[in-house]
C-alpha cells in the first residue's frame, strides 16, 4: 500500500480486530505542510476513490467475503442517494453564496467518488490509483 495509501489505516483496523486499543490524545499537536496540488479538487476525489478502495481491500482480510459485499454495497447506495442530493441542491446554496455552493457540490462529488472507489474494490474493475508514485517536493 506504499503507493496507494492507506497502510496506516490497515494495521490500525487489524490491530483492533485482534483486541488492540487505541487511545486518543486531546492535547497532542502536529503540524504538516501540504503541497498545493494535494488540495485541488481532482486530488482530493482521487484520495477518496483510492481510500474507499482500501477499506474494501483491508475488510476482506479480516471479515467474510459475504458480508465485505453486502455492507460494501449498501454503502454505494447510500453514497450514491446522498451524492445525489447534495450534487443536485448544491446550486441553492448560491443564495448563501459562492462557498456554500462549492463546499455542498464538493460533498456531492465525493459521495460519488467514494461510491466508484467502493464499487471498483469489490469488483476488482480498476487498478489501484497511486497517489503516491511522486514525491511532492519535499
Amino acid at each position: 500500500m506504499a503507493l496507494t495509501g492507506g497502510s496506516d489505516a490497515d494495521f490500525f483496523a487489524r490491530y483492533i480486530h485482534q483486541g488492540g486499543k487505541i487511545t486518543a490524545v486531546s492535547n497532542a499537536r502536529v503540524k504538516e505542510h501540504v503541497s498545493p496540488h494535494r488540495v485541488t479538487l481532482i486530488w482530493r476525489l482521487r484520495r477518496q476513490m483510492q481510500s474507499s478502495a482500501n477499506r474494501v481491500y483491508t475488510s476482506r482480510k479480516l471479515y467474510p467475503s459475504k458480508k465485505v459485499y453486502i455492507s460494501v454495497l449498501q454503502e454505494v447506495l447510500k453514497r450514491l442517494i446522498h451524492g445525489s442530493i447534495r450534487t443536485l441542491t448544491s446550486p441553492l446554496w448560491l443564495i448563501a453564496g459562492y462557498y456554500p455552493f462549492k463546499k455542498s457540490l464538493y460533498h456531492g462529488l465525493r459521495h460519488y467518488a467514494k461510491a466508484i472507489g467502493l464499487t471498483c474494490a469489490l469488483f476488482n474493475l480498476k487498478k489501484h490509483i497511486e497517489l503516491y508514485r511522486t514525491t511532492d517536493g519535499y
